[in-house]
């Protein structure tokens, strides 16, 4: 994850939300969950943490789109009636806490966060939490697609024709470069493309 940022404490999330979702400037444009269980074709099946990512968009232009990352959710709540075309209501604000937690379930303590985008209506906890900007990423169309980007996830580099090939493995399958992460169908290792050097052959092509 390249190109995020995480959020480790207290001060940084209060920064990240500062402003955020006030009278009408912002909305939450996508929302695009991974719930981590899935089954094989020989009907074996498997689990993981649940993954979200949230686009906003803000009506002050000179504040870019911000795509959040969540990993390992622990709590998501989502209340539709409660907003007005899209928007939030006047005055409302994001709210976030950094906490530790201790569960049964873990040896050690762990640093967990929650996100109320709302007063209640909108509320995402997690164990991590990364964000960017898309200073292009303004209207309605889709922006989201393919997989949710890991800490834990290798790279990818970009071959000629779509084509692309697993730093970790070697092997190389075709997928489209607006998918910045894909599974390698060899290693089942999780990619991301090296967007500069896909950009480059791009750029390349066009000379």
């Amino acid at each position: 994850m390249k190109n995020y940022k995480q959020i480790t404490n207290q001060l940084e999330l209060d920064a990240l939300l500062e402003g955020m979702l006030r009278f009408h400037d912002s909305c939450v444009k996508e929302l695009h969950a991974i719930c981590g269980s899935s089954c094989d074709a020989a009907g074996a099946s498997g689990g993981g943490p649940m993954n979200l990512r949230v686009l906003l968009q803000h009506c002050n232009h000179n504040r870019a789109p911000q795509e959040l990352v969540f990993r390992a959710v622990r709590r998501f709540s989502y209340d539709r009636g409660y907003y007005r075309d899209g928007d939030f209501d006047e005055d409302t604000t994001a709210t976030g806490e950094y906490f530790i937690e201790h569960l049964p379930t873990h040896a050690e303590p762990f640093h967990s966060l929650q996100v109320d985008f709302g007063e209640g209506h909108l509320i995402i906890q997690a164990e991590q939490l990364f964000y960017r900007e898309h200073p292009s990423w303004f209207g309605a169309c889709a922006r989201f697609a393919g997989e949710i980007p890991s800490p834990e996830m290798t790279s990818a580099l970009p071959l000629d024709g779509d084509w692309r090939q697993c730093n970790e493995c070697g092997e190389a399958w075709q997928q489209s470069n607006e998918k910045e992460f894909s599974y390698c169908p060899k290693c089942d290792l999780l990619t991301e493309l090296e967007l500069a050097s896909a950009k480059e052959k791009q750029d390349t092509k066009g000379e």
